[in-house]
């Protein structure tokens, strides 16, 4: 079984879309901390072993189609490193640190990784 947040927001009608999964990345620029997640995606737990075939399994386990959960991934994918780089630089301003390009490199690498060449365009 799995437990994944859902998030409903409401426009013009109610829709439904994953909650934002804030531990991800974060940790990541750590190398002390565990580099395996708490939730698998398919079979994978380490972060460094997810790839796009994952994500179609973890679909597949959920009884999702594939191909709507990598299209949602490359839609947001798109999105992300725009998002990141921008939030990355507010914060720079605000409080100077290293790790948020840090941050923002291990997102574009991953992304690299689970998500169609296109998508990071």
């Amino acid at each position: 079984m799995r437990i994944l947040p859902i998030l409903l927001t409401v426009y013009h009608g109610r829709r439904a879309d994953f909650a934002p999964l804030y531990d991800l990345v974060s940790t990541s620029v750590y190398p002390e901390l565990s580099q395996e997640m708490a939730m698998r995606i398919g079979s994978d737990a380490a972060f460094d072993s997810i790839s796009r075939d994952s994500f179609s399994r973890m679909a597949e386990e959920c009884a999702v189609a594939p191909k709507l959960v990598l299209g949602r991934l490359d839609y947001i994918a798109k999105r992300i490193v725009p998002a990141a780089s921008r939030l990355a630089d507010e914060c720079s301003a605000r409080f100077p640190s290293k790790v948020y390009k840090q941050i923002l490199s291990v997102i574009q690498q991953r992304l690299s990784r689970i998500c169609l060449p296109r998508s990071l365009r």
